[in-house]
């Protein structure tokens, strides 16, 4: 029996463990995933500095307290073809508190460094500002993926002074 071998697919791509019975069942596998791989490259091509043929990936921020917006916007990006980076756990709606308070601090700016680097990911971020609200961790999130050169877009048009 096999051990655990370490998946890595192209840089930033795929990362997990496979366990393979035999050896022949993992050269099987390197198999398909390098006949995988040739197969999206040749589908795309560069033009421009960007991939075409490539899906947009998109990053939602927004407050965790609006998750029916979040899934809203989940399936919707999803049906349109986009690869979609999202928020893990939605702490105002499935346990009853800021993140802060249910969470903790420390496992509250681990979540914002996380969906950070979702953010770098991105092609683009797509703001669920629902109301007009954008907190002060969204707000974050817009200056960081700006400073990085991210596109954003919101749900709403948002307000000027924000």
């Amino acid at each position: 029996m096999r051990e655990f071998v370490d998946l890595a697919l192209g840089a930033g791509g795929v990362r997990g463990q496979v366990r393979f019975d035999s050896i022949s069942a993992e050269g099987q596998f390197w198999g398909l995933v390098a006949e995988a791989r040739k197969t999206l490259v040749a589908s795309c091509e560069l033009q421009e500095g960007r991939w075409v043929g490539f899906p947009r990936v998109v990053c939602l921020c927004g407050s965790t307290r609006f998750k029916e917006a979040f899934l809203r916007a989940q399936e919707a990006r999803t049906l349109a073809g986009e690869v979609v980076l999202t928020v893990g756990c939605f702490p105002h709606t499935d346990l009853g508190g800021s993140p802060e308070d249910v969470l903790g601090e420390d496992v509250k700016r681990r979540l914002d460094v996380l969906h950070k680097h979702k953010v770098l990911m991105a092609d683009y971020v797509y703001v669920l500002n629902v109301g007009g609200y954008v907190g002060s961790s969204t707000r974050s999130e817009i200056d960081f993926a700006l400073a990085n050169g991210k596109p954003v877009e919101y749900l709403e048009a948002p307000d000027e002074e924000a």
